[in-house]
């Protein structure tokens, strides 16, 4: 993370870096914790394809957890849940 920060700092001046207007970022807090000092008027955007991917992962797990709670494995609902999970991924 310094690397970064000293990349920005030494090449730009405090002038052009309040002039950044939005930075878009991954889920990485780090990243969160230093813009601000970089650009002090950026707004932070998170990515939507890594918003979307830990909606996806969100989903999974609930989807587990609720095909575990199910004792008869060969009901229906048990194994809609264990083998079409690509369904809850779909649009």
């Amino acid at each position: 993370t310094t690397q970064i920060m000293d990349y920005f700092i030494n090449r730009y001046s405090l002038t052009e870096r309040q002039r950044v207007q939005s930075v878009v970022v991954d889920l990485n807090a780090q990243y969160c914790r230093f813009i601000k000092r970089i650009f002090p008027n950026a707004e932070i955007v998170i990515d939507r394809f890594h918003i979307i991917q830990l909606a996806g992962r969100v989903l999974d797990q609930a989807r587990i957890q609720a095909f575990q709670t199910i004792s008869d494995h060969r009901s229906r609902l048990y194994r809609i849940l264990k083998s079409h999970w690509r369904l809850f991924h779909q649009n």
